[in-house]
């Protein structure tokens, strides 16, 4: 399996994520590498998400 991921700001500031993903597998075991890997790529997008949601830390008090 091959990721290639790329991150730009758009002009209004919004972070964009694009991600290609390549998998290759021998045909019996294409269906199931493919859930796979479309399970842990969606749990990732929706960690990935909330991170980049997520308010940066306070600074600490002085």
């Amino acid at each position: 399996m091959r990721n290639h991921t790329r991150l730009r700001t758009e002009p209004d500031g919004v972070v964009r994520v694009d991600v290609e993903i390549t998998l290759a597998a021998p045909a019996p075991l294409f269906g199931y590498a493919f859930r796979q890997a479309r399970a842990a790529h969606l749990g990732l997008a929706a960690r990935l998400a909330a991170a980049l949601d997520a308010r940066p830390p306070a600074p600490p008090a002085a």
